[in-house]
């Protein structure tokens, strides 16, 4: 382990697993805190290493202090519980002198429980070599590529549980750590593929579309043969041209990344996602139905979603039932997604689409008092609410729920499109609804259709006109609901 100012979470670190290893190595980089007590509480090897803006040397540090035959590492914010504790049990104890690296996903919690969480997959536990060593300043490797050392690669269903990503803004402290730490490698080598990856992916995390296209491509040209990471890349490249609206430009590189991996989950989610904002529901249902009739397979995690086989691309595919108006095998299947995940606030939203579509207000209200006991569930319980109350032309009582949305939920697109609805509804003046698009379209710049109803609106105001007029052709309220609470 490498450690800094950890005092506060290091001993739930450690107490799980303290007992399975026979030794403990920590190297503290400089912590100002009482981190090297806790940690002598469960070794006597603990060991100071000035930081050096290189996280491979203090990695390569602890590896120079260690003496076990096998080497596993944790960082103080990881968690491994239940019944991991026990796989991870048998798999030490079941390790011979074989030359393999195990791989094990990690699990990362969101800012908001109700986006749910996502998969990186990482080489945890490796039989010693004396070539093999750490390299990068950030996002360290083990290099060189343990296969050319006659290493094999092998799975684990151990699952670490990832606590870093949770705080929306040490996550961005994190981030920018890390691009200051890349900039350093890139200036000494910068055609380094790892090194441009890892630029593209910082930049696509902060929002950067412009500087991550322009590593990820350079990564894509650079290589030359079919590497794991190319799922990761072409997956947030996609992801780039979906949020700008660039919807086929966006399936044309998921298209391309499928040609490399015809069995990848989230290529094959995110297709069916784009055809789904193409409105080509029948398309986006044959691609879902090809990733669920897949055989399963265990396939490298670039921080992608969890449980797209299991949750999400079922909710998908409920959610084109609903649209298709086949609402009874619609409300089948969201049933089915949540007996085996009884909190899932979106799914239970979804839900409560389907009742709204159907005019079942019964079944609406039971979704909506549901929705108060899930994770971030009284937003969206207040989303069905003000929708139909916008349905049944109750603008009076909808108006103050759009207002405590737009409140709860900063950056989340669907409050905002209600009150462009709200006050295109309430023949508010033009002035009104021109800004109300132009606050939408801070939030979510890609939205084709509001950004057309602002130029039908700014026309319309240039031109003198007093009386609304019905919005242009095409404009719709329906946006893509899932990651977007955040009020940062």
């Amino acid at each position: 382990m490498i450690v800094r100012n950890e005092e506060h979470q290091l001993a739930d670190c450690l107490r799980n697993v303290a007992s399975l290893f026979d030794e403990i190595v920590i190297v503290d980089t400089g912590s100002k805190d009482d981190t090297r007590r806790v940690a002598g509480r469960f070794t006597p090897h603990v060991y100071d290493f000035p930081w050096c803006d290189d996280f491979s040397a203090a990695r390569n540090e602890a590896l120079r202090h260690s003496h076990g035959d096998w080497l596993f590492w944790l960082d103080a914010d990881d968690r491994i519980e239940g019944q991991n504790v026990e796989r991870l049990r048998s798999l030490l104890t079941s390790l011979k002198d074989e030359r393999r690296v195990y791989l094990m996903n990690t699990v990362c919690s969101s800012q908001f429980a109700c986006e749910g969480q996502t998969l990186i997959t990482h080489p945890r536990l490796f039989r010693r070599h004396p070539a093999l060593a750490w390299q990068g300043r950030v996002h360290e490797q083990l290099r060189p590529e343990a296969s050319t050392l006659g290493f094999q690669y092998a799975w684990s269903d151990v699952l670490v549980q990832h606590l870093g990503y949770a705080d929306g803004a040490a996550l961005k402290r994190k981030l920018n750590r890390d691009l200051r730490l890349l900039r350093m490698d890139y200036a000494v080598d910068p055609a380094d593929l790892r090194t441009l990856l890892h630029l593209g992916m910082a930049h696509f995390h902060l929002g950067r579309s412009g500087e991550a296209r322009h590593f990820l491509q350079q990564v894509i040209v650079g290589t030359k043969q079919r590497c794991e990471h190319l799922r990761q890349v072409y997956c947030a490249l996609a992801t780039i041209e979906m949020q700008q609206g660039r919807l086929n430009e966006a399936l044309s590189l998921l298209d391309q990344g499928l040609a490399l991996f015809p069995t990848g989950e989230y290529l094959l989610y995110m297709r069916a996602d784009c055809l789904y904002e193409l409105d080509r529901y029948v398309e986006a249902q044959a691609t879902l139905l090809r990733l669920l009739n897949n055989p399963i397979e265990i396939q490298y995690r670039g921080s992608v979603p969890a449980e797209i086989r299991e949750k999400l691309a079922p909710r998908r595919l409920a959610d084109i039932l609903r649209l298709q108006r086949q609402f009874a095998s619609a409300q089948a299947l969201f049933k089915s997604i949540l007996s085996r995940f009884p909190d899932d606030t979106l799914s239970w939203y979804l839900l409560g689409r389907v009742y709204f579509d159907a005019r079942q207000p019964a079944g609406l209200t039971a979704v909506v008092e549901r929705l108060q006991f899930c994770p971030q569930g009284n937003v969206f319980a207040k989303l069905l609410l003000a929708s139909w109350q916008l349905e049944q032309n109750a603008l009076a009582s909808a108006r103050p729920l759009i207002d405590e949305l737009v409140q709860l939920a900063p950056r989340m697109p669907l409050p905002r499109l209600l009150r462009i609805e709200l006050l295109e509804r309430s023949r508010a003046p033009i002035g009104e609804q021109i800004d109300a698009c132009r606050d939408m379209l801070r939030v979510q710049p890609s939205n084709v259709s509001v950004q057309r109803l602002a130029n039908h609106l700014q026309a319309r105001h240039a031109q003198q006109q007093t009386q609304t007029a019905s919005a242009p052709a095409g404009w719709s309220s329906t946006v893509v609901l899932g990651p977007g609470l955040s009020a940062a």
